[in-house]
Parts: structure tokens; sequence; C-alpha cells
């Protein structure tokens, strides 16, 4: 069944894109925060990462509270992290972006790969908190 996208408070994948009328819709990952359900705690304060071969790396960590393990991963893209976040392909993964600066521009309707998001962890050099874009 589809429904207009206004109606629903959702978001449908590539729709401002093709231009589509009456598609499916999916449940938004900004729709937590509408529905007046719990957020997962939030981690804070130093974190480490430990690799297979040994390294440790140390840092600060950011987002849902908890311990992640995967392969770890990169991506070299100046944007499209919102995309690289919500990618099933990382599934399992803990995605290390490359580019130093993630959430500059904040995350958009209609611009996510999935209503997920997939890695196990996610390494940043630096995470904005107060994205600066008209549109976030």
């Amino acid at each position: 069944m589809s429904i207009p996208l206004e109606a629903a408070g959702s978001f449908c994948p590539g729709s401002l894109n093709h231009k589509i009328s009456t598609y499916p819709t999916f449940k938004d990952a900004a729709d937590g925060f509408n529905s007046g359900q719990e957020l997962s705690p939030q981690a804070s304060g130093p974190g480490i990462l430990l690799t297979a071969d040994g390294g440790r790396y140390e840092g600060n960590l950011f987002g849902a509270e908890g311990i992640g393990e995967g392969e770890l991963v990169f991506t070299t893209g100046m944007m499209g992290y919102q995309e690289s976040l919500t990618d099933p392909s990382f599934a399992g993964q803990v995605l290390t972006f490359t580019y130093p600066l993630i959430g500059n521009y904040g995350i958009h309707i209609n611009r996510s790969e999935s209503s997920s998001v997939w890695p196990r962890g996610v390494v940043v050099r630096h995470a904005m908190k107060d994205p600066d874009h008209r549109d976030s």
C-alpha cells in the first residue's frame, strides 16, 4: 500500500530524485525523537579501539552506549555519511570515516539507504554535535 510521504511522517529513499507521487514509506530514524520513546543512554568519556593485531587506539566515545565488535572497514567519501550509516552493506562492521569532519550538514529526510543504522561502531576524527546547514 502506498501513502503520501507527508501523511505518513516517514521517508522513502530516493523519492525526491525520481519525482514519485505515491511510494512505500518507512519509519525514519528521527521518528524515535518525536514519538516520546526513551533513547538509549549516550556514551561519553574515554574509549578504546582494539584491533586483532594488538593495536590500541584511544579516543572519546559518542553515540549509544555499548561495546561494538566487527571487521574494521573505511569509507573515503567527503560527503554521504548518512548514506553510509544506513547502508546495509556495512552491517556488523566498524565503519571508519577518513574525512575528518562528520555531521556538519546534519541528516536529511529521503537521503537514507534504509530505515536503520547498520555498523556496529563508527570511528571519526571529529563528530559535529551541532550541524551547520539550513536544512538540518
